[in-house]
């Protein structure tokens, strides 16, 4: 009898180590998954929904999986777009992400490799899983108003430009 779990083991080899880095990749990887449909879809993933590809951004062919050195998994759910890239080899690669859709960008959310930069990499570390997501751009700021156009409103209006 007794339970074999290591979970339901009490002595010091059954805790995994602390480990502050890896804690905050955990629940920055609990964080996305929660934040967005592509990475929590119920319906079974399609050629529409899931798209393999090289990290140099080249589509994945049927008869590259034997040779996979990398992979990158590319997720969409409604208008929710997020992206795997994996890493086991010990070489980094160059990593071209798919373009964004307009007014988007892609964000690094979780790095397994750095936890020091939420910009997307242009390289895949090696042993490495980086995830990522689009985001919608800010809307871009309104420009100066034109010097001109508000001497003539205020002239028209009866009101100084400088109080």
């Amino acid at each position: 009898g007794g339970n074999s779990n290591a979970w339901c083991q009490d002595f010091p080899l059954a805790w995994p180590p602390e480990d502050p880095a890896l804690l905050r990749f955990v629940q920055r990887l609990a964080a996305a998954r929660a934040a967005h449909p592509a990475l929590h879809g119920a319906a079974p993933l399609t050629p529409e929904t899931a798209r393999w590809l090289h990290p140099d951004g080249a589509p994945f062919a049927e008869a590259d999986w034997p040779h996979a050195a990398a992979l990158v998994l590319l997720l969409q759910e409604g208008a929710d777009r997020a992206l795997v890239a994996l890493n086991p080899a010990r070489a980094a690669f160059a990593l071209a992400l798919p373009a964004p859709r307009p007014g988007h960008r892609w964000r690094l959310l979780a790095d397994s490799a750095s936890d020091a930069t939420r910009d997307p990499p242009a390289i895949l570390p090696a042993r490495a899983a980086l995830l990522l997501a689009e985001e919608r751009l800010p809307p871009p700021r309104p420009a100066a108003p034109d010097p001109a156009l508000l001497a003539g409103l205020a002239g028209a209006a009866g009101i100084a430009l400088r109080w």
